[in-house]
């Protein structure tokens, strides 16, 4: 009996025990360990392995697209063109140039062009086209994208103005550049007509015409009127005249400073000087 109560006893005393640890326990919050803030050693191998990712892509953090300013949308979409016209021309591997062809020139709705000027009749438009390894010319096909055609008029007006081309002198009031492959297309080249204004010492500019392919003229527009009808019937013989090359246009600019001020036609009077001079 005194055993079973001596069991008796210590089975009270652990019973006393526990519920006192449990009061301590309830009393006392035990410290847990968060486990999204302390991540596990593999979580942070693959954190690692996206951000060398990123940065092997070149990949910068941007906006949502609503967030997006719209000048600065605009800006990616026109490097977003101008690159797609790099790669055409680079894919090409060939050089962009402009080529002047007349107003109704009847396929100038098939290629990548633009007007010179003005878009009225008389004026010619800018065609571009490429100019293959064996030295034929192949048109540019056309694009509804105005940035593109831009970007490649820029290039094409770029390579021509890097063209030696050579003005000679006619007499004391004029320049020609005969002969020689875009001479006419120099005419989108501002430097080049300074040149000719500065060497004819033109102070009100210059008078200046190409009326046919490889073949560009240059008359002071301070000299006489007598002088600029010889200029105007040089440049209308040079237009009816087929062995100059294909036609551009009859009409003559006025140029100054490099930048075209008026287009002016052949005067009313140009008849009558063709048949005096034709009769000598």
């Amino acid at each position: 009996a005194k055993e079973k109560k001596s069991d008796a006893g210590k089975d009270g005393d652990a019973g006393d025990a526990a519920e006192k640890e449990e009061a301590k326990t309830k009393d006392e919050p035990v410290e847990t360990k968060d486990a999204e803030t302390e991540p596990v050693e593999s979580s942070k191998e693959e954190s690692s392995a996206k951000i060398e990712i990123k940065e092997d892509a070149d990949v910068v953090d941007e906006p949502a697209e609503e967030a997006v300013k719209p000048e600065a949308k605009r800006a990616d979409d026109d490097d977003a063109s101008r690159g797609d016209a790099a790669k055409a021309s680079a894919s090409e591997r060939r050089p962009l140039y402009p080529l002047l062809k007349p107003y109704d020139w009847p396929n100038r709705r098939d290629c990548a062009y633009q007007p010179f000027v003005e878009d009225n009749p008389g004026f010619p438009v800018i065609a571009c086209v490429w100019k293959r390894d064996d030295g034929t010319l192949a048109f540019v096909p056309e694009t509804d994208e105005l940035r593109v055609l831009e970007y490649m008029m820029d290039e094409a007006v770029a390579n021509v103005k890097a063209l030696d081309v050579p003005w000679a002198p006619l007499n004391d009031y004029m320049l020609v550049a005969a002969g020689v492959e875009f001479a006419a297309e120099k005419l989108l080249d501002a430097d080049f007509l300074r040149d000719a204004q500065r060497r004819l010492g033109a102070k009100s500019g210059i008078l200046v015409s190409a009326p046919r392919r490889g073949y560009i003229m240059a008359c002071n527009n301070d000299a006489m009127e007598g002088v600029k009808m010889i200029f105007y019937y040089l440049s209308n013989e040079a237009w009816e005249d087929p062995d100059y090359g294909d036609t551009i246009t009859p009409l003559v600019f006025l140029v100054d400073d490099g930048d075209v001020a008026a287009a002016l036609s052949p005067p009313p009077n140009l008849g009558q000087l063709k048949h005096v001079l034709r009769g000598v």
